[in-house]
């Protein structure tokens, strides 16, 4: 299945609101788990990706190290800074999503929470 990187962010927020709601099901708490792990991985390159563009945005100081103030890089130009992560993250990826039917889906999963998770539902592109 294709998501773009910002889907990919809602869907790792979607599954966190489940696991926090404490849902209950067998094959649904695995599905929840096993995307979860799945996701962490394309996260974690994504804040790279990220980060790296910040220090390559950061003023730099005479030693060529990027200046950091408050504990955040100084960057002049955010605008730039937020185009380029914006393009980062309209980036598609192929991603193994561990789908389940709609029928495994616990009583007391409210729509909210549905939504939050559509991309793992048997048959949603």
């Amino acid at each position: 299945m294709k998501l773009t990187n910002n889907e990919i962010f809602a869907f790792h927020n979607g599954l966190a609101e489940c696991v926090k709601a404490g849902v209950n099901g067998g094959v649904f708490c695995y599905a929840i788990t096993k995307n979860i792990r799945k996701l962490e991985k394309e996260l974690k390159a994504i804040n790279e990706a990220v980060e790296k563009l910040r220090i390559d945005k950061a003023q730099k100081g005479k030693d060529g190290e990027p200046i950091i103030n408050d504990g955040n890089y100084v960057i002049e130009d955010m605008d730039g800074l937020k185009k380029e992560v914006d393009k980062i993250l309209m980036l598609e990826v192929e991603l193994d999503v561990f789908t389940i039917k709609a029928d495994a889906i616990p009583d007391g999963v409210t729509p909210a929470l549905t939504n939050g998770i559509w991309w793992m539902l048997d048959g949603v592109e």
